[in-house]
């Protein structure tokens, strides 16, 4: 087991977290290529991050370096509220573990600490999650994590041309 500990996110973590946003970008592109451009989604710049730091729950998984500590995952969320509840959310935006780090529980442990602070604010846990990525949805599945509403879409290049319905 890997010694990891969950923290704050701090803007010293910027490289890191940088590298391991590029991994995910990498994955959901060849995941969803008509949804995502891995270089419009992989640059995240220094203020853009400062910026997240201020108005998001953000954690950090985190193992001692040889002269510094790294963050090999990470968790982004904020409250949010729905319409079909009275309750606010924790949303949580994105979990993403480095690839070398995964399969160690540094998932589970960031889901845990949100968990926790959701509950000590009265508030649930709620994501998305896309279909096709079969091991995230094992993953919050064998944390409890059930589906609540389901959003069904239809690509661009498989809608109908109806270009003079509305004139």
């Amino acid at each position: 087991m890997i010694d990891v500990k969950i923290r704050k996110t701090k803007l010293e973590d910027y490289e890191d977290i940088k590298a391991i946003h590029k991994e995910v970008g990498i994955v959901l592109q060849n995941m969803r290529p008509d949804v995502f451009d891995v270089n419009g989604y992989i640059e995240i710049s220094p203020e853009l991050f400062a910026d997240v730091l201020k108005n998001f729950f953000m954690l950090s998984a985190v193992v001692k370096g040889k002269a510094k500590e790294k963050v090999v995952g990470f968790l982004r969320a904020v409250k949010k509220d729905y319409s079909y509840s009275t309750e606010s959310a924790l949303f949580i935006n994105e979990l993403a573990v480095s690839e070398k780090y995964r399969k160690h529980g540094i998932g589970t442990l960031l889901m845990e600490k949100a968990e926790g602070f959701a509950k000590s604010h009265g508030l649930f846990v709620a994501l998305n999650v896309w279909q096709s990525n079969r091991k995230a949805v094992a993953f919050y599945e064998r944390l409890g994590y059930v589906p609540r509403t389901v959003v069904l879409e239809k690509k661009r290049g498989d809608i109908l041309n109806n270009e003079n319905e509305f004139e």
